[in-house]
């Protein structure tokens, strides 16, 4: 009789005690550049129904979406924290560093127009910010290209307004920057 009654009181302990929320979760991609957005997928577990998902992106913003997208707008390494909850509560789950958001390429330059008001204008290209490991690409809007990190003078043949791009691009990461400088030749 006392197995019995000690059986049905585990029975009655084990069937009434309810257990937290298993928080699990996964994202896509893993490693981004600065201004990507990485998808996040909730992948937790309940006894009962989850009604809530507070996400820690680790970056000072969060969500309350079960499966949100998030912009990481800084470089560095980011923990993630997905805390889920059901009317059992909540429990938390970290992931430190988590997430690798890369820097784009710093870039800057000036232009000086030369050559006053006769034509061909001369361009000379300088102050280019020097970053190692980058590929460069240059576009001068007169149909000239260039790919050197200080690039020669260009001459422009036509009076107008041109638009001087350079695109950066990191070897290792992958990630691109580029700027864009607007020149008048008069």
């Amino acid at each position: 009789m006392k197995s019995l009654l000690t059986f049905l009181i585990s029975f009655l302990l084990i069937g009434y005690s309810y257990a937290q929320p298993v928080p699990n979760f996964s994202a896509t991609p893993l490693e981004i550049c600065v201004g990507e957005n990485v998808q996040f997928t909730d992948l937790s577990s309940s006894s009962a129904t989850l009604t809530n998902w507070t996400w820690d992106f680790g970056d000072g913003s969060t969500s309350s979406i079960q499966n949100p997208s998030h912009t990481y707008t800084n470089s560095g390494l980011f923990n993630v924290i997905l805390t889920a909850a059901d009317v059992n509560g909540a429990a938390p789950e970290v992931k430190i560093n988590y997430i690798t958001v890369n820097p784009l390429p710093n870039l800057s330059f000036t232009s000086n127009v030369t050559g006053g008001c006769s034509l061909p204008s001369v361009v000379s290209i300088s102050n280019v910010l020097p970053n190692s490991g980058v590929t460069y690409n240059w576009d001068f809007g007169n149909g000239t290209t260039s790919t050197s990190g200080n690039p020669a003078n260009i001459n422009y043949t036509a009076q107008g307004v041109y638009n001087i791009s350079l695109t950066a691009t990191d070897i290792t990461t992958g990630c691109v920057n580029d700027i864009i400088e607007t020149i008048n030749i008069i």
